[in-house]
């Protein structure tokens, strides 16, 4: 999107840039702005881009394909939301140390507010890549360390080897131990 917006309103070019920003566009340079096409983004960019010119700005949308491999990799470079990644893992590490101080209702409010930075990062992250993969197993290991906080005696999954008991260590509901006897399973006291 090729984009010239009017200088004697502020507002607007601020809006205009958050709402770019939100979109998940990458700056090329001042006024030009990329994105990845696709039916949806560029629906998107035509309804920003009657916006831009009701506000007396012009605005102008352009497909572009790669011309090689290399302009490709160039091209993902922009996107890559590695640094905003580490940002949020950094959050999370942060949030995770007051988990166990706040209340419930402070820690649904936390929730909300880092749930949206998640999904906010994920929804214009157009190039998954390892610090994707990071970030999405930060947030999963927060969310269980918030479920243990919240519920500390409902049962949690864990990652342990599971001791393997033998018949005769088995007790029934009475405390009885279960013998087998062939095909039939008798309780005996002791």
């Amino acid at each position: 999107m090729f984009l010239r917006l009017p200088t004697e309103n502020a507002t607007a070019r601020m809006r205009f840039w958050r709402a770019l920003k939100a979109k998940g566009c990458a700056v090329l340079r001042d006024g030009i702005y990329v994105l990845p096409h696709s039916p949806e983004r560029e629906a998107m960019l035509r309804e920003l881009a009657t916006a831009i010119g009701e506000s007396g700005g012009t605005a102008h949308l352009l497909r572009a394909p790669n011309l090689d491999l290399t302009q490709e990799q160039e091209f993902r470079r922009l996107f890559d939301r590695s640094d905003d990644y580490a940002e949020l893992i950094r959050s999370l590490a942060e949030a995770r140390k007051s988990v166990t101080s706040q209340s419930e209702a402070e820690l649904a409010r936390l929730l909300r507010r880092l749930r949206k930075e998640y999904e906010t990062l994920v929804a214009i992250d157009n190039f998954p890549n390892e610090a994707t993969t990071r970030a999405e197993a930060a947030w999963q290991d927060f969310m269980a360390h918030v479920d243990t906080v919240l519920s500390p005696g409902d049962p949690h999954s864990s990652e342990r080897v599971i001791r393997v008991l033998s018949r005769a260590d088995y007790r029934g509901p009475h405390g009885r131990r279960a013998v087998a006897c062939g095909s039939i399973a008798w309780r005996v006291h002791g």
